[in-house]
């Protein structure tokens, strides 16, 4: 049983885009109502109006912010309350650089 889930690697951060295929939890440890730790990094990230989310939704329809990311800095991440759908989301684009988004099994 893997303790890592990728969301997204390399993701092209010089444009805005949701995930195509959000994650449905389905298998421990990665089930809706489990705690899971979200995990952001940037590689070389440019652009103040850069910014990449991660998101749950109960319905693949209204979505939730439960980790966002902001212009070029640290790497970041939080625990939160997993849900029937997780996907990234880059809502403000930057002029150069990557993101990779994980997902970790809670404690």
């Amino acid at each position: 049983m893997s303790k890592q889930h990728t969301l997204g690697e390399a993701i092209d951060l010089t444009s805005a885009a949701a995930q195509a295929a959000p994650f449905q939890p389905s298998a421990s440890p990665f089930t809706p109502g489990m705690n899971v730790i979200g995990k952001i990094t940037t590689n070389a990230a440019a652009g103040a109006g850069l910014v990449v989310k991660i998101q749950t939704s109960p319905d693949d329809n209204t979505w939730t912010d439960v980790l966002t990311m902001t212009g070029v800095g640290p790497d970041k991440q939080a625990e939160f309350t997993s849900d029937a759908y997780i996907r990234y989301n880059v809502t403000g684009a930057g002029s150069a650089g990557t993101a990779n988004v994980y997902l970790e099994a809670g404690p």
